[in-house]
């Protein structure tokens, strides 16, 4: 990680010489994995979830047998069919939908994630809405007595504790997130083990941080580590302020000026009412696209 860290800096010194002004962002951190989790067997445990076998294998085939078959069909035949591949469903068809009071769908193996089939929200949900409180509750300290168990740290999240946004409600109801990310999340749901000790992979022997990284390089900047609290939605306006951009007034992020020098501290410039119901028009249009990818990834 040092020399990692050396390497960044000498590419900031080089970048520097060039541009004014140099910012190395990213939404997540990095780190080490050396643990993984089978959410397949722990939501088994809860005993909330009605699994369907013949889903299992049929996921199974497709997944280790299919697709890579049309992987490998999709390098050697060129032309028109050269994208021409499949995909599973994204629930894999691996538990009862209108039986099953948990479920999980396909994520990133740098969490897993929970959801409860809510009446009213969900399509065959039949968890009534007044217990699903009480639900949450049980879901968070099985899960975590489970993996205290067997030694090992995990905090369970409730979406609008970690992320903000009009697109939390299509998250997880419960994010498991173990040993501070050095922990990945798999499903294995022919396999009963909990915990293994090993990284994802002999290739993945690392994964994702919840805090992110944020690097800055320029005359504006105060030099040294300096403690200041940033968000992701930050970096938008400050990248527009430092562009002399004039800001639409309902951003998430706010400039956060205490990371520059006096000199450097300008007031905030705002759109003005012509370029915020421009702003507004593509704003809705984004979202409206957004929220109809974030409605299919459910049932």
């Amino acid at each position: 990680i040092e020399l990692f860290l050396e390497e960044v800096k000498l590419l900031l010194r080089e970048l520097a010489g060039v541009y004014n002004i140099v910012l190395v962002v990213s939404d997540h951190g990095f780190g080490p994995s050396y643990l993984k989790v089978n959410l397949a067997s722990l939501i088994k445990r809860l005993r909330l979830t009605r699994v369907n076998p013949s889903g299992i294998f049929k996921n199974l085939f497709f997944r280790r047998v299919f697709i890579p078959l049309t992987a490998r069909a999709r390098l050697l035949i060129k032309g028109r069919w050269a994208n021409v591949g499949f995909n599973p469903p994204p629930t894999g068809g691996e538990f009862k939908e209108d039986k099953s009071a948990v479920y999980t769908l396909p994520h990133t193996s740098v969490f897993g994630g929970l959801y409860v089939n809510l009446k009213g929200r969900d399509k065959k949900g039949f968890v009534k809405p007044e217990v699903y409180k009480g639900l949450l509750s049980y879901i968070k300290n099985k899960v975590r007595r489970l993996l205290a168990s067997q030694g090992v740290r995990v905090e369970c999240y409730e979406p609008s504790s970690i992320y903000k946004g009009p697109y939390v409600k299509y998250l997880p109801d419960v994010v498991v997130y173990v040993e501070d990310g050095a922990g990945v999340v798999v499903k294995d749901w022919l396999g009963k083990w909990l915990i293994k000790h090993s990284p994802l992979t002999l290739r993945h022997t690392g994964s994702h941080r919840l805090e992110g990284v944020f690097m800055a390089k320029g005359e504006v900047f105060h030099k040294g580590k300096l403690r200041v609290k940033l968000s992701i939605y930050d970096v938008a306006p400050l990248v527009m302020y430092l562009a002399g951009i004039p800001l639409p007034p309902n951003l998430d992020g706010q400039v956060k000026r205490e990371l520059l020098k006096g000199k450097a501290r300008k007031p905030v410039k705002l759109m003005s009412l012509r370029e915020q119901v421009r702003y507004k028009v593509r704003v809705n249009r984004v979202r409206r696209e957004l929220t109809s990818h974030f409605k299919r990834m459910r049932f």
